[in-house]
């Protein structure tokens, strides 16, 4: 719960910036900003995914 909180609000300042940017950055730039940030995204859901699989995971 508490992750997608932080998901939430680190995608509204991060929306914000990508359409002001987006008047800026031509297509070509945007679109390797965009995948740059797909490449992180991925790179931190596997960072996270080892703490899940051990199932030590506690309720607190």
């Amino acid at each position: 719960m508490a992750m997608e909180s932080m998901m939430y609000n680190a995608a509204l300042p991060l929306s914000s910036f990508m359409l002001t940017a987006s008047a800026v950055i031509p297509p070509a730039g945007m679109s390797t900003l965009f995948v740059l940030l797909g490449v992180v995204g991925f790179i931190s859901y596997q960072l996270c995914l080892p703490l899940t699989k051990s199932g030590k995971a506690r309720a607190s």
